[in-house]
């Protein structure tokens, strides 16, 4: 089912890009976009997204400097990547894990 939907997104991807790029006499904001919306490559995106992910679980949380329970269940995981605008845009991992006493941390 992954697959399905990773499928799907990527021919909407392809299709709207293909789109985009077709079109003219756009407003002059969009037409400088043009080349970086050409340009993305979703396997490397992706590959790019998986590397910050290692990393966060490198630096975060089997990092014993971080104090972080790893036999608290995890509840939820949540990503979060910083606005597309910058320059560098980071992917950040959150676990959201039981604990014991909440209301202290």
């Amino acid at each position: 089912m992954n697959n399905e939907i990773g499928n799907k997104l990527s021919n909407t991807f392809e299709l709207n890009r293909r789109s985009f790029l077709s079109k003219e006499k756009l407003h002059p904001l969009f037409e400088e976009l043009k080349p970086f919306v050409s340009k993305i490559n979703i396997e490397n995106l992706s590959l790019q997204f998986h590397s910050e992910i290692d990393i966060n679980i490198t630096e975060w949380w089997t990092n014993k400097e971080k104090k972080v329970d790893l036999e608290s269940k995890i509840l939820a995981i949540l990503f979060t990547h910083r606005d597309l605008c910058d320059i560098e845009p980071k992917a950040n991992v959150y676990g959201i894990n039981e604990t014991i006493t909440p209301l202290k941390l």
